[in-house]
């Protein structure tokens, strides 16, 4: 079981000694109950993790690295600004030309696989706006799209940036040390903050998710959309879906079928009860959609079996 404030980049604002530098305006209990799940491919093997309590920040001299997404402060990264644990590459931008920003307070997003954007920076930017009205997003120029959609969609005032920002108001949201569980918080959060704007949605459909056009689509991607459509089911891309739409078509879904990936994360906006089905490759199998199926109260179902196997897909679609 990994230790909730161990494994992580840089160092804890508690042992920056920044005195009168932060303010702690909110704080998140630690969770009392352990979350725990079986291994995805090995009966015998079950991984556990504890939600560490987690605090918002008001950092007065912080910079905001867009590069690496990190906050600095006196040139050290806090750990509390990012969940992935030691090891992962760190990546530090130009720092000979700051930003000053002088305007509303500003709290800084790192641009992420859509997962991680969704399910644990676009939560970080709610809370701070939950507790500070005003404030604005600073993020990478090279963000994806959807971090701008969303971002719009929510009414952020945002600053996309290549260079580093500095403010005597920076809000930093403690990610915890959470990086692939999926904080029962956050998910809270998400789902009181988005169904206002999902809009109407086809109510009781079931839908499919097809990778077809991407990398990691199934060599029998264009078969399997095919036999989806003949058995009713709604044949969604997202990559080539707005943003807004993908979480309507989540929220009105009674059963989702898909390939395990990022846009999963959209699973937040499904209706309790709901049914899910995930194909996993052997070769790469997560229990993190079913860590948050839980949190959801959602009929999670995992099948494990090679991809490019058309049979596998019948199979799945027929259950």
């Amino acid at each position: 079981m990994r230790e909730p404030i161990s494994l992580r980049w840089g160092s804890h604002v508690s042992a920056l000694d920044l005195d009168l530098s932060s303010i702690e305006l909110d704080r998140w209990a630690e969770l009392e109950e352990v979350a725990s799940v079986g291994d995805p491919l090995l009966d015998h093997i079950s991984h556990r993790h504890i939600y560490r309590d987690r605090s918002l920040y008001r950092l007065e001299g912080a910079i905001f690295e867009p590069v690496s997404g990190d906050v600095l402060f006196r040139g050290q990264p806090i750990a509390e600004g990012r969940s992935q644990p030691v090891g992962r590459k760190f990546i530090l931008g130009n720092r000979n030309k700051v930003r000053k920003w002088n305007a509303t307070p500003v709290t800084g997003l790192r641009s992420l696989t859509y997962y991680h954007w969704m399910l644990e920076e676009l939560p970080a930017a709610i809370w701070a706006r939950a507790i500070e009205p005003s404030v604005s997003v600073a993020v990478s120029k090279r963000c994806g799209e959807y971090a701008k959609e969303s971002l719009g969609v929510l009414g952020f005032p945002c600053v996309f940036t290549s260079r580093p920002v500095s403010s005597d108001d920076l809000l930093l949201a403690d990610r915890g040390s959470d990086f692939g569980w999926p904080h029962p918080y956050n998910t809270s959060l998400l789902k009181h903050f988005l169904e206002p704007v999902t809009g109407a949605s086809k109510p009781n459909t079931a839908v499919f998710v097809s990778r077809a056009g991407t990398q990691r689509a199934p060599k029998c991607a264009a078969e399997v959309e095919e036999i989806a459509g003949n058995l009713g089911y709604r044949v969604i891309r997202l990559h080539e879906v707005p943003w807004r739409e993908q979480l309507s078509a989540f929220a009105g879904a009674r059963r989702v079928v898909a390939q395990h990936g990022a846009g999963l994360a959209n699973l937040v906006m499904c209706r309790e009860g709901t049914e899910v089905i995930e194909i996993m490759d052997p070769n790469y199998a997560s229990p993190l959609y079913e860590v948050l199926s839980d949190q959801l109260h959602l009929a999670y179902r995992r099948v494990v079996a090679q991809l490019d196997d058309i049979k596998t897909w019948r199979h799945v679609l027929r259950i």
